[in-house]
């Protein structure tokens, strides 16, 4: 089991050179010799040798070219006529003489590989991932335009940590205009894009003006230009966090909703579903028994919460237990909701809850399909060794047949 999970975490790595390295020096020390030990440190093997070492420093690496993160002199030259936006090397004789001059003067951040074999994308990764970690985001923004103006296409990770970094900050304007900028290049899903702009709206405070963005994704809904499965996990993100966290604007959303009920009928189920997602149960029971039809729209809620759990934000475990429990949701729809929790826990590998999760189902009497029954037993089985899973059977075979 040991050397299977070494084979496996070393075939994980991105450079199998450093991915060697990496396990000798994490490996063989006074922590590892116990399997307790091991076992604990497993996880963050696992993590580091996850990483892209294109944006880490390699410190163990000598005669290289250290390059500090970010000078104007570099946009400078890449935009100068000589570059040819069709190559794929960007001048490396231009850019070293470019940071080599402040070489002495700037601390050295990043540490470049040989800038003869240096890249326009691995280069603009480097550039782009220190400017997003360090927070200067309106630096990576302009450098990112940069990039892209001359055909070179950033990698869609560091833009979606930049998004992610500009929606903690509050910075909606920011946000907007660089989604704007970068939509014919289709390097930011329209989904991600609205769950990094509703923290956005949280975290400025700017509630008024979020809820007139929904109002604006719903009559481009009716226009066509804008999914509606977008506009509603918007709605369901945004509203649920103003439920938690800004009561007393909730008048906001309910406002919205009377006057958008013709167009949209279903936005009332899906304030229904942001209690729930809020986990305020009691109040989605009043609103159940103060709107009767609402019930019958209550089904399409439920299935949007299992499919869309990992684009929604709430508590998969709390929720989906509580829609287990609620005696108006039919059987089948149960088992579904079931199956999802069940797959949701195997995956956080919390091995205790899916346990107790069989038994309810056992005792509720909720179908368990076979997909997911093989989805748990793969898991499961997958946490010990061949010999393990060989006695196990074995001691199957012999509880099976009455000895």
């Amino acid at each position: 089991m040991f050397c299977t999970r070494l084979k496996n975490i070393y075939l994980l790595c991105h450079k199998q050179s450093q991915s060697f390295g990496l396990l000798m020096n994490l490996l063989f020390k006074p922590w590892t010799i116990s399997y307790v030990s091991y076992n604990r440190s497993y996880s963050k093997i696992i993590q580091i040798s996850q990483r892209d070492y294109s944006d880490t420093v390699d410190y163990s690496c000598k005669n290289k070219t250290f390059l500090s993160p970010f000078d104007k002199s570099v946009h400078k030259n890449l935009g100068s006529e000589n570059y040819n936006s069709s190559e794929k090397v960007l001048p490396a004789q231009k850019i070293t003489s470019t940071f080599a001059s402040h070489n002495e003067k700037n601390h050295p951040t990043i540490l470049l590989d040989d800038p003869q074999e240096m890249t326009a994308l691995s280069m603009e990764k480097k550039i782009l991932s220190y400017l997003v970690q360090n927070w200067e985001l309106e630096k990576a923004s302009e450098t990112l335009k940069t990039f892209l103006s001359h055909g070179t296409v950033p990698d869609r990770q560091i833009v979606f940590d930049m998004f992610e970094h500009l929606a903690f900050l509050g910075q909606v304007d920011n946000l907007l205009n660089l989604n704007e900028h970068l939509k014919e290049h289709s390097l930011i899903s329209n989904l991600d894009f609205l769950r990094c702009l509703h923290y956005a709206y949280c975290n400025s405070g700017r509630i008024s003006d979020g809820v007139e963005m929904i109002r604006h994704l719903f009559d481009c809904v009716c226009h066509g230009t804008q999914k509606e499965l977008d506009a509603d996990i918007f709605f369901n993100l945004l509203t649920t966090k103003i439920i938690l966290h800004f009561p007393h604007r909730l008048k906001l959303i309910q406002n919205f909703i009377n006057e958008m009920e013709t167009k949209h009928p279903n936005l009332k189920a899906s304030l229904w579903c942001c209690y729930v997602q809020a986990e305020q149960f009691a109040q989605a029971d009043e609103m159940l028994k103060k709107y009767a039809p609402l019930k019958k729209l209550i089904p399409a809620q439920v299935t949007k919460l299992a499919q869309y759990y990992g684009s929604l934000d709430f508590n998969v475990d709390s929720v989906l237990m509580w829609i287990l429990r609620q005696t108006y949701i039919k059987p089948g729809l149960k088992s579904s909701v079931f199956d999802v929790l069940l797959i949701y826990t195997c995956k956080m590998q919390d091995w205790n809850k899916v346990f107790h999760y069989l038994l309810y189902a056992r005792k509720e009497q909720i179908k368990l399909h076979q997909q997911t029954l093989d989805f748990f037993l793969n898991e499961f089985l997958n946490e010990f060794s061949e010999r393990t899973i060989k006695d196990l059977s074995h001691w199957s075979d012999w509880t099976r047949d009455g000895y």
